[in-house]
């Protein structure tokens, strides 16, 4: 047996690697998710569709992500990590890049479904994956994984606009497809056991999963991150037209905004992490949300001039981008066990399902009260939900001590 000095460092070297392997995967993942509206344009004209049929593409894609979240993380704690990352991302691979091909709308949905099962089952046991390997020290490894995602964010735009300027934009599908399978065969190669493939009991982890969800205090816990989910969901998808038509920036500067929100969470979240696991989360995650809507309401209601529209949407998006790493290992806190996998993929199902509505809440109530009134909206909500949070965070940690 290796000294323990020896052994304790291979032990760090193997979880560096699981996690950076985690964060590409998941900059993969969630750079192919926003692929598709970037090269939105294109796309149409591929396939004789307007906005109406590629929004059904979309939904499509982020109901079948969605939809995937409890089932994966169930799986994973039944037949392992290895068993359910490698396959789904070999197929994900494949599907992404059969896109490079695409020239008819049934077949385009059919890949986007397969696009959403095989990537989405990729968060939820790859989180579980970081937690089993880092314990009390997932906030920090969370934060880097979340970065890594928002990185993907940032470039994903840049390489799509360069890759239809050049005329070439089927070949970021090939190229989205390779870095998957790539991810793939490097967890095939750096996690151990074998492949367990046989006919999972998820009756009973089922059951496990739901009452881990529905301890004291954790079911109040999901909503208040489901209202941030929303306001996120709601926030990517017309911060450009709120700051082109109610703020009035350039059109160029509205669309650079998005990537202000993406960046301020690649350089905020692994710090944000790193800091739950030395100070505690419980004070950040509501720190964070009362700030984001402090923020987000000054934004709305006070900011006129374009410097300090920019600044106020870089300030929210680091308190908004500070929150989502954090209270995602709070609640691996409350589910550690063998059941985290699917009780975190359960959590996730259901404030997935819930932020889905954010962009049609923030595109009728832009209609209807106007942008400034639907985003000072959703100030309020973030502001109730981080009351709420304050709340029955300490009633998970009494339940939990009890």
């Amino acid at each position: 047996m290796a000294p323990n000095g020896a052994e304790s460092t291979a032990e760090r070297s193997d979880r560096r690697l699981v996690l950076g392997l985690s964060a590409g995967g998941w900059a993969f993942s969630q750079g192919t998710w926003l692929l598709l509206p970037a090269l939105a344009v294109p796309i149409r004209e591929a396939l004789g569709i307007g906005n109406a049929g590629f929004g059904v593409a979309m939904s499509v894609l982020w109901g079948s992500i969605a939809l995937t979240q409890f089932p994966s993380g169930l799986l994973s704690d039944e037949l392992g990590h290895r068993t359910v990352l490698v396959p789904t991302m070999v197929a994900a691979g494949v599907a992404v890049a059969a896109l490079a091909w695409l020239a008819a709308l049934p077949a385009f949905l059919v890949l986007v479904v397969l696009v959403g099962v095989g990537t989405g089952a990729f968060p939820t046991v790859a989180r579980a994956l970081l937690s089993s390997r880092f314990g009390e020290d997932r906030g920090r490894a969370f934060g880097v994984f979340g970065g890594a995602g928002d990185a993907a964010g940032v470039a994903t735009p840049l390489v799509a606009t360069a890759a239809i300027a050049a005329g070439v934009w089927r070949t970021t599908f090939l190229a989205a497809g390779g870095a998957l399978v790539l991810a793939a065969a490097g967890f095939h190669l750096l996690l151990d056991g074998a492949y367990r493939f046989r006919r999972p009991s998820l009756v009973g982890p089922g059951q496990d999963a739901l009452s881990e969800v529905l301890r004291p205090g954790v079911p109040l816990a999901i909503l208040c991150y489901s209202t941030f989910a929303l306001v996120w969901q709601g926030s990517t998808s017309f911060l450009p037209l709120y700051m082109y038509e109610a703020k009035g920036l350039s059109l160029a500067t509205a669309n650079g905004t998005l990537s202000v929100l993406f960046l301020m969470g690649m350089l905020v979240k692994p710090a944000a992490g790193w800091a739950s696991d030395l100070v505690g989360r419980r004070s950040l995650v509501v720190g964070a949300l009362f700030a984001a809507g402090c923020l987000l309401a000054g934004l709305a209601l006070l900011a006129r001039r374009p410097v300090v529209v920019l600044g106020g949407v870089a300030l929210f998006g680091g308190a908004l981008m500070t929150f989502q790493p954090v209270m995602q290992a709070y609640l691996m806190d409350w589910f550690e066990g063998a059941s985290e996998g699917g009780a975190f993929g359960l959590a996730r199902l259901i404030y997935a399902t819930i932020a889905s509505a954010g962009s049609t809440v923030v595109g009728v109530g832009s209609e209807t009260l106007g942008f400034d009134a639907v985003f000072a909206g959703l100030a309020v909500a973030l502001v109730v939900a981080s009351g709420a949070l304050l709340f029955t965070t300490g009633r998970v940690a009494s339940s939990s001590t009890a």
